[in-house]
């Protein structure tokens, strides 16, 4: 509650002043009903005296205030509550522990460095402008570095691989070019190429039985497909409908593709081509496509058992 000094202005009242221009204080406020009560203090070789109300505790404070010394009527700073945890050491060592793992958890980082939850997460929102995204730890807004980078570093688009293989290894890929679809003729086309790859690559295979499988993509069901298969001299093995758990590249080759180049940024598609033609042709062995073919046996009779059931494994 502020005092207020008889006879002056409310300019006058406030900031600071001397007890030499005080003569009569009042109290702003109090209760009714109640006698006065005097109090007389010096203070710096000065006299005075306090009006107030008798049984207003806040004015009794005030004249013990005045008695010790006291010559404004401001209220004095608060501290606060001590925020001893939030300092620029603690708040490095948070940002340090976030770079290194963006899942790391708010109990976590307490126990890890001995400070307060509640100190951490609002170092983490308030002083490092992170927010919890799926799991991780991400900045609110991106900064104008952020930006720029997310503007300037090229990425690479999506590309399309046709692999043909059999028990030995790959025989041929073929990329598709942007822009470009598999068509019926596209697709054709391409079992001429396989079948100067197996001429060139499995010499005397030709001379005998090919078991050729392929998925039932209305591109390898066309017409102008099927008969470049009959007159390749290929024996199609049927596929069933719906089935990628029977197709060979579905279970076996695929899944060990989108592993191997898991996580890797590529910045044209020309850095994924050469990715993706270093896994076939060098990380696999022999072995790998010999097992896949074997698995499709395998897979074939539990469909059968299942009696057309999907197989996982």
């Amino acid at each position: 509650m502020p005092l207020c000094l008889k006879g002056l202005t409310p300019q006058q009242n406030t900031g600071s002043w001397s007890l030499e221009a005080m003569q009569d204080v009042w109290t702003t406020g109090g209760c009714s009903g109640w006698g006065k009560e005097q109090s007389n203090f010096n203070t710096s070789g000065m006299s005075g005296k306090v009006q107030c109300w008798k049984n207003d505790q806040h004015s009794k404070k005030w004249v013990a205030a005045f008695k010790l010394g006291r010559i404004n009527t401001e209220d004095e700073h608060g501290p606060g509550r001590p925020v001893k945890s939030v300092t620029q050491e603690n708040i490095d060592k948070i940002h340090y522990l976030v770079m290194l793992d963006r899942r790391m958890t708010v109990r976590q980082i307490e126990e890890t460095l001995g400070i307060p939850k509640t100190t951490v997460d609002r170092i983490m929102r308030e002083h490092l402008g992170l927010r919890k995204l799926s799991a991780r730890w991400v900045p609110k807004l991106l900064t104008p570095d952020q930006k720029a980078k997310a503007k300037t570093v090229p990425t690479a688009g999506k590309v399309m691989v046709s692999v043909f293989w059999d028990s030995e290894g790959i025989l041929f890929l073929n990329f598709l070019n942007k822009g470009q679809t598999i068509t019926g003729d596209y697709y054709a086309n391409l079992v001429k190429q396989l079948r100067e790859a197996i001429k060139e690559k499995r010499r005397g295979k030709l001379s005998r039985k090919i078991v050729y499988h392929q998925d039932n993509a209305p591109s390898h069901r066309s017409l102008q497909a099927m008969a470049t298969i009959y007159d390749s001299g290929f024996e199609l093995l049927p596929h069933a409908p719906y089935s990628p758990d029977l197709a060979p590249s579905d279970f076996n080759l695929f899944p060990h593709l989108k592993k191997s180049l898991s996580g890797i940024h590529f910045r044209s598609d020309e850095v994924v081509i050469d990715a993706v033609t270093s896994f076939f042709f060098e990380s696999l062995e022999t072995s790998f496509f010999l097992e896949g073919i074997k698995a499709l046996e395998h897979r074939w009779k539990k469909c059968i058992d299942l009696k057309g059931d999907y197989v996982e494994g």
